[in-house]
């Protein structure tokens, strides 16, 4: 399956089944890679108008299409959980953490940093190869 068809295939609000460790990563990146690509635009789009008009509608537009992406990348990174054995709410200390992290002024960048690498290192792990409950 391309890198495409692996993306537009995770693209679902549900929490069933399961996401490899192959497909995570490419709608993680591919994610990363669409965001990095708006911001692109609407920087060129401002540089080369300087409206800030259009800029902020771009910007609106963006944030909507992102928003929408991210909450899929909540489902992905559940069914990811689940192909590895853990429930999804697993996901739900990972915000948490995030949350106490960004209440510490001064460090909140270095900790938010350490939880995300601590998180992607698991999100890493092998799939399990045998049948588990969230088949």
């Amino acid at each position: 399956m391309s890198y495409i068809d692996t993306y537009k295939s995770e693209f679902r609000f549900s929490v069933q089944g399961r996401t490899t460790r192959r497909d995570f990563w490419i709608y993680t990146i591919g994610t990363w890679l669409i965001t990095l690509a708006v911001s692109l635009v609407a920087g060129f789009i401002y540089g080369a108008t300087g409206s800030e008009t259009l800029f902020m509608g771009l910007i609106i537009i963006g944030c909507i299409g992102l928003f929408v992406l991210n909450i899929a990348y909540i489902f992905v990174t559940i069914r990811r959980l689940h192909d590895m054995g853990y429930s999804g709410w697993w996901y739900l200390a990972v915000l948490a953490a995030l949350l106490v992290a960004s209440f510490f002024e001064k460090v909140a960048s270095l900790i938010s940093l350490i939880v995300l690498v601590i998180i992607y290192v698991c999100l890493s792990k092998g799939s399990d190869v045998v049948p588990n409950r969230y088949d």
